[in-house]
């Protein structure tokens, strides 16, 4: 992944997009991602052409139903435990207002502020795990002052909430989505909302590059996903009642009497 990166960052012609694709990989991660992205070699290779003195070099078949479990294996790397962090995908900008229907259902569920999400978030005994940091994937010029203030208070004690307070100039705003899907998914955990098309792709990127620990959150609370982001029904749950001024009744109105 990184040398492909490194491959495309020096073809690109535009320079913003190539300032985009080295954004996406911090300079001082690129070698600790360049050995963790490689899958760990089978018992017997890795000896490569000195494999011993007179040893005759055995070609091993390559089975082809193993080749997208292979290609898919992964291996965790060696970092310190301070690097470590988790991602929340929180969809509470603003946007979501242009479709009523949507909207209405994130109030019905109380998923329309932040302060509930974040208790969905601490009640899951599963997190923080080796987190010290959450990353909240979220527009913040987007999001309302109230929301804003939820978001700086703690996710656990010693464990912050880090988002991006500003835009850069020199990102749009669907380059900067493209960085912060790059970000959750190389996440120790990822939280995100069934409903969101872009939580769903980054679900199902961390499903291809198997990668564990991925959650979603709803009216019930944070669950382990299992499938592989396209199981929308489970965005709204269980929904609460919303609290409605009765309707009046009215009286029957007499019956005339017969003369």
């Amino acid at each position: 992944y990184v040398r492909r990166l490194r491959y495309d960052a020096g073809r690109a012609r535009d320079p913003a997009d190539a300032a985009l694709l080295r954004a996406l990989v911090p300079a001082e991660r690129l070698a600790r991602l360049a050995t963790a992205a490689l899958p760990e070699p089978a018992p017997g290779e890795g000896a490569g052409r000195n494999a011993g003195a007179g040893a005759p070099a055995q070609k091993k078949k390559q089975s082809w139903a193993a080749l997208p479990r292979w290609r898919t294996k992964t291996t965790r790397a060696t970092r310190s435990r301070d690097a470590a962090y988790g991602c929340l995908h929180a969809r509470i900008e603003s946007d979501m207002k242009r479709n009523p229907s949507a909207w209405f259902q994130l109030r019905r569920a109380g998923l329309d502020h932040f302060s509930t999400i974040a208790a969905h978030l601490r009640n899951q005994s599963a997190l923080p795990g080796a987190a010290r940091s959450v990353f909240v994937a979220v527009d913040a010029e987007s999001v309302e002052a109230a929301e804003l203030a939820a978001m700086r208070e703690p996710a656990w004690p010693g464990v912050p909430f880090v988002f991006r307070e500003e835009r850069s100039r020199n990102l749009t705003l669907v380059e900067h989505a493209i960085v912060d899907s790059r970000v959750c998914v190389a996440a120790e955990w990822f939280v995100g909302w069934p409903g969101s098309t872009y939580a769903n792709q980054i679900a199902l990127q961390r499903r291809i590059s198997g990668r564990r620990g991925t959650f979603y959150y709803n009216a019930d609370g944070v669950r382990p996903r299992k499938d592989d982001g396209r199981d929308v029904a489970l965005a709204w749950g269980k929904p609460r009642p919303i609290s409605r001024k009765p309707k009046p009744t009215r009286k029957p109105k007499p019956k005339p009497r017969e003369a």
